[in-house]
């Protein structure tokens, strides 16, 4: 075979590898006092108009925060205006203190035609400061009938004006620009690489590594506004980052010996981009099948009588190291969101991902290491040489397979997979894991999966048997020293660009240091704690007087609690008016406290506090796995002692950690889950796949009247209606609605919430119909919350913000309740003693949890989360405070200022941080106090 052929295969195999690791990937909070800001448009030319617009620096509101049909252009705000008699309005809620920038875009005239004007105030774009409720109507200044294209010169009266812009961090750039007032040329004349959008010429930017740039000819005399667009950053990651001149545009007289220098005063790295999702298409499928096909070929080609000698051994161990070096680091750019763009920008990135990309190098080393040392010890055992290379092929494919599937579990969960993910998940034996697990393993992800292994070991023989064949035997202890090329430009010339450290860590160690870590005890075990803290925990504030009366006595209690419902996104917390307006109607007869929380984002912890007045165990295992038959009194039990008949129905599967075993001891006359509650239909399907998890939530009430209409009224009824509805991936029983939401994952969500919704107003015709509503109390919250996108995080377990745990609460009855609003702050842990409060029922003693209503209060709540990094979390007043044990890191913040928790203030707050962990402490040390005997009582202590 000549060496031609040897550089041929080479060159396919890399130019194979890069065109798979080239391919392009398929890509809030408590609400303070909000104030309304109507603005109004009088332009009687125009058939319809779209507010453009931001806030503080045209920043755009979380999406659970926009107003009804908003969407996002560019990075901006785009709200229909409504019309009445020539004048376009829109009303916005927001806080006090928001500074508004906005500007008009005329999309339709009044004879129907399309079209696409601007109006601001001149150059500049319109702004206020939201104060007291204002109305502000602005009068249009322009003509929609004249034209908007700028008069073209002679051919002698045009210039070439450059325009360079300087932004090392960026990877692509657009010029967003107009003449005279934002006036465009003819399509005649556009320049090279310019589009139009909306109106406005956007022209693509040349860049070097530092400087962006153009060249546009223009007519001579005319004004160039314009501002920039970057699109990606260096590392390729996509992004919508504007900069103008301030609040004002850029502007520039066009003059050919006097080019345009624009210096950028952005920092890239504030801008946040998300994770892209492991979505590989059909194009990565035949990728990778023409990479297994060319290695297969070149290994069979180049392969020579096996001999199960140490040296070869060793070669092979070498080379299949290296080839799974390769495709970690394809793997850790797309990690990164790392993507080719060009020679001339992309180039300096190696050194960065070379240097993201050392832990894996460590650890591929290390286990290239290890089997190097077992070879030498087995080097006179062919028979234990060969044993050892499938040993050594079962690590290193599982190695690579880990890898593959980080890139969806950082997308999902924004960790890499831990012991304490996969118990979360009940080691994938739930119906919920399951379902989970097969929604995000289309074809096309288990194609590339087994291609990709194929691949990677068709490759690793064809280098290996190269090796062995071409490389000299004297040459061959020099393989390691190629380990280098990993490591030595990373370490010396690379680095890391702002990227989080779950980002970067290899996700074999991970999963190890998980398993590890289960062993270890929080630092808050041992914190000194000042006196009196640990008393708090000792006793129970007596409830006191209720601040009502009634002359209508409550007999019956009917608990809903909506399945990964946040107060953000329902109506009356400040969600969109058209998701739950049941709920919005009901509040004249009820009571909405603002402040409660779950104390762990996860079900079957929120429904041991729910029943059982106590926190959750502050673990990542459960009560209910671990020790479902624990004797502990119950809401349910206390009612039933109480002569209630007790009943608990739910469209989900319980058998999730033994939750159905822990239901069946509290006791219950009735449990009905989604395995034996009557309903048609049970199942949900959603873009052809079908799950098991769940059925129509309007099976609750059904499954409700019919209890209740076994016995005849004649004693009091408890019962708990839990949907699922909500749940991931979120279910449809009806025509879907759109939201004007991005995210089409957050739209069905909101339609799940919208149906469960309408089914508590169904729950109210029949207490009415029945004659109960009257001496029927309804309390509804939400276990927890649940996450798109805030923060960086989707679902709800793996943070503590208020998207994950800040929870609404309802307690509806019209004689009890007038539409009040409470502050008081409290949790899960809090409502069954409320309920046996308003009953006039004495809670048990053991409970940990107090009457909302209770006079004394300390005013305060905890939550925690273990399933990634050990989070611990405080709310006190206006404060809350979020402790990472497991990197020592604490934020604070103003949830009264910074509801979307943006600011962390732990910085200027040093004495509440210190008073905050000591607080966490005690609670952490007192409730493992409580819990140990607790379990000591229990039949399997």
């Amino acid at each position: 075979m000549g060496r031609w052929r040897v550089h041929l295969l080479v060159v396919g195999l890399i130019f194979g590898f890069l065109w798979a690791g080239s391919l392009p990937q398929s890509v809030a909070a408590q609400q303070n006092e909000r104030v309304q800001l109507t603005i109004g448009y009088a332009q009687p030319e125009a058939g319809e108009v779209v507010l453009v617009w931001g806030v503080n620096g045209w920043q755009a509101l979380p999406e659970g925060e926009r107003p009804s049909q908003t969407t996002i252009h560019d990075g901006v705000m785009w709200t229909p205006m409504a019309q009445a008699d020539g004048q376009f309005a829109v009303t916005l809620a927001l806080p006090a203190g928001t500074t508004v920038e906005y500007g008009f875009l005329v999309t339709q005239r009044l004879d129907g035609t399309a079209v696409s004007i601007w109006e601001a105030n001149g150059s500049r774009d319109f702004q206020v400061v939201v104060a007291d409720e204002q109305i502000l109507v602005h009068q249009s200044a322009i003509s929609l009938f004249e034209d908007a294209v700028i008069t073209v010169p002679a051919a002698g009266d045009w210039v070439t004006q450059q325009i360079f812009y300087e932004l090392p961090e960026a990877g692509e750039v657009v010029l967003v620009w107009g003449l005279d007032g934002w006036k465009r040329l003819p399509e005649a004349n556009l320049p090279t690489n310019t589009t139009l959008q909306d109106g406005v010429m956007h022209t693509s930017l040349m860049g070097n590594g530092r400087y962006f740039s153009t060249a546009l000819t223009v007519p001579a005399g005319t004004t160039l506004d314009f501002g920039f667009l970057i699109t990606r950053k260096r590392t390729g990651e996509a992004i919508t980052a504007w900069e103008a001149n301030g609040n004002k545009d850029f502007h520039a007289a066009a003059d050919e010996s006097t080019p345009v220098r624009i210096q950028s005063k952005l920092a890239l790295a504030a801008f946040q981009t998300a994770q892209p999702p492991l979505a590989p298409g059909w194009g990565w499928v035949a990728a990778l099948l023409l990479l297994f096909l060319l290695g297969s070929w070149g290994a069979r080609w180049l392969a020579a009588k096996p001999v199960h000698d140490f040296r070869q051994t060793a070669v092979w161990i070498l080379a299949t190291t290296l080839v799974l070096l390769l495709f970690m680091l394809v793997i850790r750019a797309n990690l990164l969101g790392v993507q080719w763009l060009s020679w001339r920008i992309s180039w300096v990135l190696l050194p960065m991902l070379l240097a993201a990309g050392l832990g894996d190098v460590v650890y591929g080393t290390a286990v290239a290491a290890v089997f190097l040392l077992l070879a030498w010890m087995l080097r006179r055992r062919p028979r234990g040489l060969r044993l050892l290379k499938g040993l050594f092929g079962v690590v290193v494919t599982l190695s690579l397979l880990l890898a593959i599937a980080n890139i969806q579990v950082l997308y999902l969960l924004g960790q890499p997979a831990s012991v304490q993910l996969f118990y979360y998940a009940d080691f994938l034996n739930s119906a919920d894991s399951q379902s989970n697990l097969a929604d995000n393993l289309p074809v096309t992800v288990v194609l590339s999966l087994l291609l990709a292994s194929l691949a990677f070991w068709a490759i690793s023989r064809c280098v290996a048997h190269g090796c062995q064949r071409w490389l000299r035997v004297a040459w061959w202890p020099a393989l390691p020293g190629l380990l280098a090329i990993f490591v030595l430009p990373g370490t010396l010339f690379g680095e890391i660009g702002g990227w989080r450290k779950a980002q970067l860590v290899n996700p074999v160690v991970a999963l190890v240091d998980s398993v590890v870590e289960t062993g270890q005890r929080p630092v808050l075990s041992t914190l000194p704690l000042p006196d009196g803290f640990a008393a708090e925990f000792a006793s129970v504030v007596a409830p006191g007087r209720l601040p009502f009366a009634s002359d209508l006595p409550v007999r019956n209690v009917v608990f809903v609690v909506l399945e990964s419902v946040g107060a953000d996104y329902v109506s009356s917390y400040g969600g969109d008016a058209r998701v739950t307006p049941v709920l919005t109607s009901l509040r004249s007869e009820a009571i909405q406290f603002d402040n409660i929380y779950a104390h762990a984002p996860a079900s079957n912890k929120s429904l041991v506090s729910l029943l059982g007045g106590i926190y959750p165990w502050i673990s990542y295992r459960s009560i209910t796995q671990e020790q479902p038959s624990l004797p502990m009194p119950t809401l349910s039990s206390v009612l039933q002692e109480n002569g209630y008949r007790t009943a608990f129905f739910s469209t989900g599967d319980w058998r999730f950690q033994q939750s159905d075993k822990f239901l069946a001891e509290r006791p219950f006359d009735l449990v009905q889950d989604l395995n034996s509650l009557p309903c048609e239909g049970a199942q949900f399907s959603h873009e052809a796949e079908l799950y098991a998890g769940g059925a129509d939530d309007g099976c609750l009430v059904d499954a409700l009247a019919n209890w209740v209409a076994e016995d005849g009224g004649e004693r009091p009824f408890f019962a708990m209606l839990w949907t699922v509805e909500t749940h991931y991936p979120y279910f449809l029983v009806e025509n879907e609605i759109d939201f004007g939401v991005s995210d089409p994952a957050f739209n069905r969500y909101l339609n799940g919430l919208h149906h469960s919704d309408a089914e508590i107003g169904r729950l109210i015709d029949l207490l009415a119909k029945s004659g109960q509503l009257e001496e029927t109390l309804i309390v509804v919250t939400g276990d927890h919350g649940e996450a798109f996108g805030q923060h960086g995080q989707f679902g709800h377990a793996l943070g503590i913000y208020e998207e994950n745990v800040h929870v609404p609460l309802y307690l509806i009855h019209a004689g009890l309740f007038s539409g009040e609003t409470a502050d008081s702050i409290g949790g899960h842990v809090d409502i069954a003693p409320t309920i046996l409060h308003v009953l006039d029922i004495d809670a048990p003693d053991s409970w940990q949890g107090s009457s909302l209503f209770a006079p004394d209060r300390n005013g305060r709540t905890f939550f925690y989360s273990p399933w990634a990094d050990a989070l611990f979390g405080l709310r006190e007043a206006e404060r809350k405070l979020i402790f990472n044990a497991s990197s020592n890191q604490t934020a604070v913040y103003n949830l009264q200022d910074d509801p979307a928790e943006l600011e962390n203030l732990a910085a200027q707050d040093a004495a509440f941080v210190q008073v905050g962990q000591q607080r966490l402490a005690a609670w952490v040390q007192g409730h493992g106090r409580f819990t140990e005997n607790l379990f000591a009582q229990g039949s399997n202590p």
